[in-house]
């Protein structure tokens, strides 16, 4: 265990003095903090914290498509992480691609059928590209069609096909009824 002592820099080996000049950077100048007492698994983990305690106050770039009664935009990082929660999906992951404004997340509060929704930017309009239900499991056609007729609505142009991206190995909700066991 490499144990760092401020003021002995003889003993702050390459990756601990790395950490904590990371942490040194993070850390308010109007707020010292000991951190003496942490090994290396220490300090990155509290780097670790920080860094995610920042990521939580980003916003993200306005709605690119309106809200509706039952499709809500998600607008922050700690947003994304509720949702990720609530969900037990990793939402909370896209926090660097939605904060670029390559992609949007949405939120489809149906009844029985919440689900989040990523569209993502083509070079002129906004398309569907996952679905997620709880646990990331599949959601039903009417959540497909809502969030579908929605995107319509916005780009009453654009082919149904393209504006739907998803993988093609997602089941066509349009045929049949896929039956779990």
């Amino acid at each position: 265990m490499q144990v760092v002592e401020a003021g002995n820099s003889e003993i702050c080996f390459t990756p601990v003095s790395n950490a904590l000049r990371r942490l040194d950077a993070l850390l308010p100048a109007d707020k010292p903090w000991d951190y003496r007492h942490l090994d290396l698994d220490g300090l990155i983990a509290a780097a670790a914290n920080l860094n995610l305690r920042r990521s939580l106050e980003v916003v993200f770039p306005p709605p690119p498509l309106p809200e509706t009664e039952t499709i809500r935009h998600i607008a922050t990082a700690k947003g994304l992480l509720q949702e990720g929660k609530m969900q037990h999906n990793c939402a909370f992951s896209l926090t660097d691609v939605v904060k670029g404004g390559s992609y949007a997340v949405y939120q489809l509060l149906r009844p029985l059928c919440r689900t989040t929704v990523l569209i993502a930017k083509q070079p002129t309009y906004w398309c569907l590209a996952q679905l997620s239900g709880f646990n990331n499991c599949a959601v039903s056609r009417e959540a497909v069609r809502d969030v579908l007729e929605w995107l319509k609505v916005a780009y009453p142009d654009i082919p149904a096909e393209s504006l739907d991206i998803r993988s093609r190995d997602v089941p066509d909700w349009s045929e049949e009824e896929v039956v779990f066991s």
